[in-house]
């Protein structure tokens, strides 16, 4: 049986960074692998935003539901970053950090799910 995710599916891409290196004038760097997936991004409830850290709740945010790629946040004891979701076109198309990811291994859908906040861009 077959179970479709929720809001429409289509091919989204997470760009996952490596852990923080230092070049030989000790200027950090950070390498970074573009993978694309099939998921459903959606605008985030009220509920959503809420749990998020207070200075995060005026960027734009989306849910996102991740069938065949597992999302992180960043993890601050190796320096590693956030993965960003690029949604490539709609009416929330942009990049997005992930905030918050949670694993659903079990189940008739295993999944991740993932508050992403929009990155502020940069001119």
């Amino acid at each position: 049986m077959s179970i479709p995710l929720l809001g429409s599916r289509s091919d989204l891409t997470r760009r996952r960074f490596g852990a923080t290196t230092y070049d030989g004038d000790g200027e950090p760097t950070q390498s970074s692998t573009d993978t694309t997936f099939t998921g459903s991004a959606q605008p985030a409830s009220s509920r959503d935003i809420e749990r998020l850290p207070e200075g995060e709740r005026s960027r734009a945010t989306i849910k996102v539901y991740a069938v065949s790629a597992s999302l992180r946040t960043v993890e601050q004891a190796d320096g590693t970053l956030a993965d960003r979701v690029i949604v490539p076109s709609g009416p929330i198309s942009g990049t997005y950090e992930v905030a918050q990811a949670q694993d659903y291994p079990t189940g008739p859908l295993p999944h991740c799910r993932a508050i992403c906040t929009r990155l502020r861009e940069t001119v």
